[in-house]
């Protein structure tokens, strides 16, 4: 006896691309080229997702207040609680985490940036999409280097 097995769903990688969208992903890219920006298609389809996000929010459903009245609304513990029950978080739950995470990356204080010439200044060029220079390419070269030893060295 067989049994018929039912198709499977296409995963998100899987999944073909909308010819819209596709066409904008090689339209943002076509811009970055003029612009001279270094710009792979996946950080286009990223940008492009962002900007999708921000131009159409999901739409919140609001849950009946005496659901929730329970809750201590507009702070961190109910921000909290939202997250466990896998649900978004009320408007005045966000504005207190919001709140919050300002208010502590305050007591932290700045970081002090890698001066040129370091790894992570390296990558803070790749990361600004900026051609890194000559002192942090070195950098770089040293520490692959250096990593390929290391390597080596324990095989």
């Amino acid at each position: 006896m067989k049994v018929a097995q039912l198709p499977r769903r296409p995963t998100d990688e899987e999944r073909p691309e909308p010819p819209a969208r596709a066409q904008a992903v090689e339209a943002m890219l076509f811009a970055a080229q003029r612009m001279h920006l270094p710009l792979s298609t996946r950080q286009a389809a990223t940008l492009l997702k962002v900007a999708e996000q921000k131009l159409h929010p999901p739409v919140e459903t609001q849950t009946p207040a005496s659901d929730r009245s329970d809750w201590p609304h507009g702070t961190i513990a109910g921000y909290k609680r939202h997250l466990r029950s896998d649900e978004r978080a009320c408007p005045a739950c966000r504005e207190a985490c919001r709140l919050h995470s300002a208010e502590r990356r305050q007591r932290q204080g700045g970081r002090e940036l890698q001066p040129c010439g370091t790894l992570a200044a390296y990558h803070r060029h790749l990361r600004r999409f900026e051609d890194p220079c000559e002192p942090c390419k070195t950098a770089k070269r040293e520490y692959h280097r250096d990593y390929k030893a290391r390597q080596r060295n324990a095989a």
